[in-house]
């Protein structure tokens, strides 16, 4: 007899549109790290649920942000040139 193991499976996206000077604030708080965050948090949010997403989220933040800011400081020199 065949059996199965049905779980729901839900997923979110979300697309976040930052202005320069947001993304900019967003890579200064990022670089500090997830721990940081987390203990300049109100401790009742800090449960280990938040606690795991929040470095999750900083650190693809951090890589991403990064990438982006350079590409803009890069496109900035070539236009100051």
């Amino acid at each position: 007899m065949a059996k199965f193991d049905l779980r729901p499976i839900m997923e979110f996206q979300v697309k976040v549109v930052l202005t320069e000077e947001e993304a900019r604030a967003l890579q200064y708080i990022c670089k500090y790290g997830a721990d940081t965050l987390i203990k300049g948090l109100d401790t009742v949010m800090t449960t280990k649920e938040i606690s795991k997403g929040i470095r999750s989220l900083v650190r693809d933040t951090q890589d991403s942000i990064n990438k982006q800011i350079s590409k803009i400081d890069e496109a900035r020199k070539v236009v100051e040139e």
